[in-house]
């Protein structure tokens, strides 16, 4: 079974950035493994939560009361741990994708990279990338590795893109990697930042015939592990209150779910 690795800067990059292409990998029956490289605890709206302010997602729009609402005041630990469990029932969600003719069923298994926060701004931050991708690739020979761009403004993404473009550098067997391009710097003339349009081998991931039945599956499955709002039962919908606007250019209902990469 062809195995691909996608080291994800925080929870929900693999889906904002890449969840066509993962779709795809699973339902031509490749083994995914994503790497959530940090947890991502202080990107939440924190305040918001812990009804310090007026909720920040439009969909509420109101000071939220965590007593009232049945969870206790959260931190940023709490914040991180239920990011993960978004991002593990966003991935779960991709794997029901039914198999292409002619393949199995792909498999999933998630990780976690244990990296701080802000990593990406640490003197030892792409250091720290190299080391958990040059283990993957250790273990795992013959696998192919993908990541954020490393023409990336947010450090976090630029780090772990430019962890991999080194390491692909140094590895000849690291020649088929590749690098996603976040939704915010696309188009239309050029990509943001500027030096992504003179990227080699920029291109968009191309899905194939099927396509519109991946869209379906991210719409419609996906997408829901970042907005459901279920406070008892752990679940705060951190996706959307921290970035509805960017699941609304990637999922809204006349939005692209197009990847675009280079290599």
């Amino acid at each position: 079974m062809a195995r691909v690795f996608f080291y994800s800067p925080h929870p929900d990059d693999e889906t904002l950035s890449a969840g066509l292409a993962l779709v795809w990998y699973l339902a031509h029956g490749y083994e995914v493994h994503v790497v959530s490289m940090n947890r991502g605890g202080n990107g939440g709206p924190l305040g918001s939560f812990n009804g310090n302010n007026v909720c920040n997602w439009a969909e509420h729009a109101y000071t939220h009361n965590p007593g009232r609402e049945g969870y206790p005041t959260l931190t940023p630990a709490a914040i991180g741990a239920a990011r993960i469990l978004e991002c593990r029932s966003a991935i779960g969600a991709m794997a029901t994708v039914t198999p292409t003719a002619g393949y199995t069923a792909g498999a999933l298994y998630h990780h976690e990279g244990g990296l701080l926060d802000a990593f990406g701004t640490s003197p030892s931050g792409v250091n720290d990338v190299k080391t958990i991708i040059a283990g993957y690739a250790a273990s795992h020979p013959n696998s192919f590795h993908h990541t954020m761009s490393y023409t990336d403004d947010h450090p976090d993404h630029a780090a772990c893109g430019e962890g991999l473009r080194q390491l692909k550098l140094e590895n000849p067997s690291l020649v088929n990697s590749r690098f996603f391009v976040s939704r915010l710097y696309w188009g239309p003339s050029p990509p943001r930042p500027a030096d992504v349009a003179a990227t080699p081998g920029l291109a968009w991931f191309n899905a194939g015939p099927r396509k519109a039945e991946f869209d379906s599956v991210l719409r419609n499955r996906v997408v829901k592990a970042f907005s459901a709002w279920s406070p008892a039962a752990g679940s705060y919908a951190i996706g959307y209150h921290q970035v509805a606007g960017q699941f609304a250019n990637n999922f809204g209902p006349s939005a692209s779910i197009a990847n675009l990469w280079h290599a």
